[in-house]
């Protein structure tokens, strides 16, 4: 009986030496996703989940009126859960003064600016989802789940929002 309570309290303090180790490995199980997705049936999931699920500050970039109108209808809509999910965004348009730009205006939670640079794609962060959309031929999104690349497409939205026009 001895014997066998050394044995289970020499393993118990193996189990204690090798817990830092385990620690340190959990750590780095983190890996990013990156995700290919086409169409409205696609894609609406997944903005409407990284809404839903969001803790911070939405910043939206290359913003443009002049896409298909189903594209538009569907931010508008999305736009509007947002506010009423009592969440804030900032957002950078490359036109002004249109229909679209003006709903943006004047929607609660949110400000927007205006910037010259012409975007082809539209850049979405909602916390640790990068979402980059084409509205080109097919709705198309490039869907990257990384804190570390989040953190720089945060840090150049803040350096356009910062020359960006009221």
């Amino acid at each position: 009986m001895e014997e066998r309570k050394r044995a289970i309290s020499e393993q118990a303090k193996k189990l204690q030496d090798a817990l830092p180790e385990m620690q340190k490995l959990k750590r780095f199980k983190n890996f990013d996703n990156v995700y290919l997705i086409k169409g409205f049936r696609g894609i609406q999931p997944i903005v409407y989940k990284a809404l839903r699920e969001a803790n911070g500050e939405i910043k939206i970039m290359g913003v443009r009126s002049s896409k298909d109108k189903k594209f538009n209808i569907f931010w508008q809509h999305w736009h509007k859960e947002r506010v009423d999910l009592k969440i804030n965004a900032k957002m950078l348009f490359t036109d002004r003064n249109t229909e679209y730009w003006n709903f943006f205006k004047s929607l609660g939670n949110t400000v927007i600016r205006t910037v010259s640079e012409l975007s082809p794609s539209a850049i979405m962060i909602i916390d640790e989802n990068v979402f980059i959309l084409s509205y080109e031929k097919e709705f198309t999104c490039i869907h990257i789940r990384s804190e570390d690349i989040s953190k720089s497409f945060s840090s150049f939205f803040d350096g356009l929002w910062n020359t960006g026009k009221l």
